[in-house]
């Protein structure tokens, strides 16, 4: 799953208009959609879920 998840940082995004999500981050017209989408994320440490805190890491977004 991690691996995905490196991979999803740079795929087009139907809800973020179809930016990706490093796209997103940087995009001060979609960051709160961002925020939003990895809100929606389940809160798990399963390592086969997607998981929000490495992401939101990778995207500079820790203290959001």
């Amino acid at each position: 799953m991690r691996s995905y998840e490196e991979q999803w940082l740079d795929l087009p995004i139907p809800a973020l208009a179809g930016r990706t999500p490093r796209e997103a981050a940087d995009d001060p017209t979609r960051r709160d959609d961002l925020v939003r989408l990895l809100a929606s994320l389940p809160k798990t440490d399963d390592p086969t879920a997607m998981s929000a805190a490495p992401l939101r890491t990778a995207l500079g977004l820790v203290s959001e």
